[in-house]
């Protein structure tokens, strides 16, 4: 997976935090500052990562869900965080 390292090292932290219980879903190829991270047993729900413009150590935050059924989208959008730092996305995935 090519990255920026702001994204790789917050991977490897999730990593060393969660284990086997978190995968990465990675539908960003090319915006090496984002990827997204689920669990096994729920991957089609969404965190959604990102570092571009943050100051290091702090990340915007997405949270998707499966679409309703019917939905022309592929996701549904959740709640969203600007600005929060490692602690706190961890507590979010």
């Amino acid at each position: 997976m090519e990255k920026d390292e702001s994204i790789i090292g917050t991977l490897k932290d999730l990593r060393a935090r969660f284990g086997d219980a978190l995968m990465v879903v990675d539908h960003w190829d090319a915006d090496l500052m984002a990827v997204g991270v689920s669990s096994p047993g729920h991957p089609d729900r969404l965190v959604y990562v990102c570092t571009f413009q943050r100051r290091p150590g702090h990340y915007y935050v997405d949270l998707e869900s499966p679409a309703p059924i019917g939905s022309q989208l592929p996701y549904e959008q959740g709640e969203a965080f600007e600005d929060v730092d490692f602690e706190t996305l961890a507590a979010i995935v």
